[in-house]
């Protein structure tokens, strides 16, 4: 027996006599054809810590996580799978198994670690980790006046660096962020900047590198391996509202090795009643083409959709359309996404999205959805997860799975959810409120718990949403106020897919 499967057999004998004391235990379970992984987890929520357990095969291999997360005086300390990244726009994480002690103090964040690193698994029905070598790093975070914050982190595994700076900067209607660095002993820089000098205008610029595996099949065509692969997507763009009508434009270049793809976009909507229209004209080196929408919303629950795209002098159309419920929220779409990694001539690949949620009885969500990866390809994932009252019995058990950083005694909190323009919940979504990132569940809903009823900042963060594909906030507020939960009101956000 190894040392990670003595690890993994020594912490399941430890809390799964525990499960039937927790306060709520929370089940998942589901697959993907996204990175072929398939799985499930649970978490078992106490009073005053965490446990996690996942379990699931990832690209043909058993992969397993497991952690528990509890207060020790004023420290946050997590035994098990961790993960240190920035936690603004930038999308660097450095998977972790082995001890992190976390301390925060009014304007700073302090993270200590010590284990072992490697490559992280995230779904939403578990996560995993599968180290390779024996590090130690550490995070340091620092808010300074001005809106201004600095974070600093670094990490040794075994004869590799990873180190890096990041700034996040908010005045009035500007939100700039960026990293730079050594990632893996290889210089990486991302960034992000949006600037809204009016309510009805943006504008946006965006750098993000992508690092993902690839089945790599040897010259003499037997075996295959995993290879880490990466690509840069840039981007620079705008949008304007006027009296109904809305109109944005963008140009984007992405590279990967030494293929290099370019292309702009136009478009714009109206909404005269019931009625949504959009049209939009996508160009690249290799020709351009028009694609327009028609919804049209027939009932308080029922919308219907048609799709046409011109190109190549002929026109093409496709259907879809949106149905919600309090129980069942489904819709059928076709989207166009900027994939420079598309084996076809154009890097604008038209897709069908399609998403269904399902909300069964006992705090049961069963969701499936449609991904676009950055190659164009349509993959699919359905995942479900429930909710099961310990003899604790916890006021609000679904709401207990978005965070732990703080205890379950708060009395006051921030509840909000997170949408698409069609009204459908985004999950996975990463919202910044005050210190804590919280992530969305299956119904695009969130909530961090504070001891205080003060104003907090409060951020969408697109560089870290675990929903794939490039996200663009739409609207959000700059900021919260905690309230008793029995009396707290709903903060709505609305983003979208860059529809590139």
């Amino acid at each position: 027996m190894t040392a990670q499967s003595l690890f993994l057999c020594l912490l399941l004998l430890l809390a799964l006599p525990g499960a039937s004391h927790a306060q709520v235990v929370e089940l998942k379970g589901g697959d993907s054809t996204v990175v072929d992984a398939g799985g499930g987890s649970v978490v078992l929520h106490f009073p005053n810590s965490t446990e996690t357990f996942g379990v699931g095969i990832a690209n043909g291999q058993l992969r397993w996580g497991a952690s528990s997360s509890f207060s020790w005086q004023q420290w946050r300390l997590t035994a098990g799978d961790d993960y240190l990244g920035f936690t603004v726009g930038t999308g660097l994480v450095v998977p972790l198994r082995g001890l992190t002690a976390e301390r925060k103090w009014e304007k700073q964040k302090l993270t200590l670690f010590a284990g072992a690193a490697g490559q992280f698994y995230s779904f939403p029905y578990f996560s995993a980790t599968s180290v390779n070598h024996f590090g130690t790093g550490a995070f340091y975070q620092l808010k300074l006046p001005h809106g201004l914050d600095f974070s600093t982190m670094g990490v040794i595994v075994g004869s590799q660096y990873t180190a890096g700076g990041a700034l996040h900067y908010v005045w009035k209607g500007l939100d700039a962020s960026g990293a730079a660095g050594l990632l893996q002993s290889q210089p990486f820089e991302n960034g992000s900047i949006s600037y809204k000098p009016i309510k009805s205008l943006s504008f946006f610029a965006t750098r993000q590198t992508y690092f993902f595996d690839v089945n790599q099949i040897p010259a003499g065509g037997t075996g295959s391996s995993l290879v880490q692969e990466q690509s840069t997507i840039s981007s620079v763009g705008g949008s304007a509202n006027l009296r109904g009508l809305s109109f944005n434009a963008s140009a984007l270049t992405g590279t990967s090795g030494a293929n290099q793809v370019s292309g702009q976009t136009f478009g714009g909507a109206i909404h005269p009643g019931p009625v949504a229209i959009t049209a939009s004209y996508y160009r690249s080196a290799y020709g351009g083409f028009v694609t327009s929408s028609f919804t049209e919303k027939l009932t308080r629950r029922w919308s219907v959709s048609e799709f046409l795209t011109y190109s190549q002098g002929r026109w093409t159309s496709n259907y879809g359309g949106s149905f919600t419920s309090n129980r069942l929220t489904a819709s059928v779409g076709y989207l166009t996404y900027f994939a420079p990694l598309s084996s076809g001539p154009s890097p604008f690949q038209q897709t069908i999205s399609v998403s269904l949620s399902w909300q069964l009885p006992h705090s049961t969500t069963v969701t499936l959805a449609t991904n676009t990866l950055p190659n164009g390809a349509v993959r699919w994932s359905t995942y479900g997860n429930s909710y099961v009252q310990g003899p604790l019995q916890a006021s609000n058990a679904a709401g207990l799975a978005h965070t732990n950083q703080t205890t379950l005694t708060a009395k006051f909190i921030v509840r909000g959810i997170v949408k698409d323009p069609s009204g459908t919940p985004v999950a996975g979504a990463a919202v910044l409120v005050g210190n804590e990132t919280a992530f969305t569940d299956s119904d695009g809903t969130f909530f961090v718990r504070f001891r205080k009823g003060n104003a907090v900042p409060i951020k969408v963060v697109p560089g870290d949403f675990r929903a794939p594909g490039n996200w663009h906030v739409i609207s959000a507020p700059d900021t919260a106020m905690p309230e008793p939960k029995d009396k707290a009101t709903v903060v709505n956000i609305e983003v979208s897919q860059v529809r590139l």
